[in-house]
């Protein structure tokens, strides 16, 4: 279910499941994603609550699935705290510097077990970080 305006998306799209519950909720504006974006388990629940803004994310970021992520972004860029719980490991990170700079900590059983800081474009980093980038921004999982 979409609107157009001028031949572009614009307005609230949703996609559905086969039961006709709703799968996705997104905002556009121009054809671009801006506004709440929202993703739904099969069962109802929310599984990701996003916020873009001219199609990149803006804003607070909740994502509950097999990691759970809080995160806040600025114009895509991460920035400020950032946590993603992996049940047995919760990997906290902390950019700044407009997101070039990062403080990792990684913690198991609540006991800090790794504190490193890199420049985001590491190839150590960056690894982890398209992995989370991708989860946040993939499709939802059933």
């Amino acid at each position: 279910e979409e609107h157009y305006a001028n031949g572009k998306k614009h307005g609230i799209a949703k996609t559905y499941y086969d039961d006709g519950r709703v799968h996705t909720q997104l905002a556009y504006q121009s054809g671009e994603l801006h506004g709440p974006g929202i993703h739904y388990g099969r069962d109802g629940s929310v599984k990701k609550r996003l916020s873009y803004q001219a199609g990149k994310l803006h804003g607070s970021v909740g994502v509950r699935g097999r990691m759970i992520i809080d995160a806040t972004y600025h114009h895509g860029v991460p920035i400020g705290n950032f946590t993603v719980n992996m049940g047995r490991r919760i990997v906290r990170m902390f950019f700044w510097n407009s997101g070039r700079d990062v403080r990792v900590q990684t913690l198991r059983r609540n006991r800090l077990v790794e504190d490193k800081a890199y420049k985001t474009n590491n190839s150590e980093f960056k690894q982890f970080y398209d992995l989370i980038t991708e989860y946040v921004e993939g499709a939802t999982e059933e």
